[in-house]
């Protein structure tokens, strides 16, 4: 039997890991894929030794509080690869974690291969050749990481974006508020603050300030709240139960794009779902200032919103640590939602997506 260890430490690499693991088992009978993961590994049949929904975190100081509940699970971690013996171990994201456990299986010469490497160290040769010691091959997803790589002399595949496989598939067509249980005459907007704790901590209060602002403005406004995560829930509710705003919460982030006029959206894999759908948005990143002030140092991209990364310019307004104001936020959208040719603009600049469809395998 094929034995292969997937490791996901957040909710877009347990939805990477999830669609990963099907495809796996379509093309190798009697395949056993364990691993690291979420609700979706799990009902994709992944035999989870941990549940990772709760490990994601942004900056150094959100880590460094989870540090001492992690190191405890990444011993058993190694200790089970080890009695496991897995023909592969499949490292999506998360370098915090993974680039530890891929010294461990490094060391112990137990093939691996690192799935969505980390693609804000794009222009870092040094510590591309840091990761390329250590694993056996590189699959990255955005082409402006795929020379870096190939640079650091390790095996690179590069088959493109999976999201494009996945949202192929998927009815494009908008829906409308019937449909939706809206309000027939409302002007709806996206709200996604992310899909770790942290996030949402940061920066769904300052939205929904921003939606108080904007509705003052656009009486008909109506918010739309997907749930990136079921974990996420509680926390949510207590942001939202009390702030008397026309506010819908749906389980569905892609039935919020498909018929939201705006989104304002974390940065991270949903502006490139919203990109898809060519949707107006703004994206927004915050953290404690410390860690900005350190990820500076230590992180050169020249743009936090993939679509921009991927572009190469700012095609989508992107608004960073203190101009992530409700003030900056509701002039913004306002600004979007009353321009017809500023929605246009944008949404002819969201085709850029295709770029991250590969012309040539590497």
């Amino acid at each position: 039997m094929y034995k292969i260890f997937i490791i996901s430490a957040e909710v877009s690499g347990d939805v990477q890991g999830a669609q990963l693991a099907i495809a796996l088992k379509k093309e190798i009978p009697n395949l056993e894929v364990s691993g690291i993961g979420g609700i979706r590994m799990q009902n994709s049949g992944v035999k989870l030794l941990f549940n990772s929904s709760n490990w994601g975190a942004i900056g150094f100081i959100e880590a460094f509080k989870k540090i001492p509940g992690l190191l405890f699970k990444l011993l058993k971690i190694k200790k089970h690869i080890l009695t496991l013996n897995p023909n592969l171990v499949i490292f999506i994201d998360a370098p915090a974690i993974n680039l530890r456990l891929a010294e461990f299986t490094k060391k112990n010469k137990i093939k691996s291969l690192y799935f969505f490497p980390p693609s804000a160290w794009s222009e870092n040769l040094k510590k591309a050749r840091y990761i390329a010691g250590l694993v056996d091959y590189i699959v990255p997803v955005f082409p402006f990481t795929v020379n870096t790589y190939k640079k650091a002399g390790i095996k690179v595949y590069y088959f493109g974006h999976p999201l494009i496989d996945r949202l192929n598939n998927v009815n494009k067509n908008k829906l409308n508020h019937k449909l939706a249980n809206l309000p027939e005459d409302c002007i709806p907007i996206g709200i996604f603050p992310g899909s770790r704790a942290q996030e949402i901590k940061f920066l769904l209060p300052i939205i929904l300030k921003s939606a108080h602002l904007i509705i003052k403005k656009l009486p008909k406004a109506h918010f739309i709240l997907p749930l990136a995560s079921i974990n996420l829930k509680n926390l949510i509710y207590k942001f939202t139960e009390n702030n008397h705003l026309p506010l819908t919460i749906v389980n569905s982030p892609l039935d919020a794009m498909k018929i939201a006029k705006l989104l304002i959206l974390a940065s991270g894999s949903a502006s490139l779902e919203a990109a898809y759908f060519l949707n107006p948005m703004i994206i927004l990143y915050k953290l404690h200032y410390l860690d900005y002030f350190f990820s500076k140092l230590w992180v050169k991209i020249p743009f936090m919103g993939l679509p921009n990364l991927i572009y190469g310019e700012e095609i989508v307004p992107e608004l960073l640590q203190k101009k992530a104001n409700p003030v900056k936020i509701s002039k913004l959208a306002l600004k979007i939602l009353n321009n017809e040719e500023e929605q246009i603009k944008i949404k002819q600049n969201n085709l850029c997506l295709i770029i991250i469809k590969p012309k040539t395998l590497y």
